[in-house]
């Protein structure tokens, strides 16, 4: 399937914004999905994760449970297909992204980030899949 993405690379990486002027990683996540009719807003309905708190094991938790929720872990990644959702983790970071075609290729943020001035890419499979990293399906698909 081909799909056209251009639209979410080059998007300048700031905390906590999930537009196209500007996301993290989990804010580009959710523009992707939500602008896909997901209605699926990575919000849990407690009070938004700070700077303060974003690296900390709760702000992660609760970020996994609703996951799991809304997403099928798959045990088997040579089946991708666009929407999967990639979490990998790289320099001691966790990143996510999502599988925008079905070789792997990921839109996610660069690596490392750094408010202002890296921006969305695109990564080739080789470039997440060789790290720690798990793949989920939205259950129901995507549009």
């Amino acid at each position: 399937m081909t799909k056209d993405i251009s639209k979410y690379v080059g998007i300048k990486h700031y905390f906590g914004r999930s537009d196209h002027d500007g996301c993290d990683c989990i804010g580009l996540v959710r523009l992707f999905y939500l602008e896909h009719g997901t209605g699926l807003d990575f919000t849990d309905g407690q009070p938004p994760v700070t700077p303060e708190n974003y690296f900390t094991a709760a702000s992660w938790r609760r970020l996994f449970r609703y996951i799991h929720k809304h997403f099928d872990e798959l045990t088997d990644d040579s089946t991708l297909s666009y929407g999967d959702l990639v979490l990998f983790r790289i320099n001691d970071c966790e990143h996510m992204g999502v599988i925008v075609n079905e070789y792997g290729l990921c839109l996610a943020m660069e690596v490392p980030e750094e408010e202002g001035v890296t921006t969305s890419t695109l990564y080739h499979k080789s470039f997440w899949h060789h790290v720690q990293h798990k793949v989920y399906r939205l259950k129901g698909g995507i549009r």
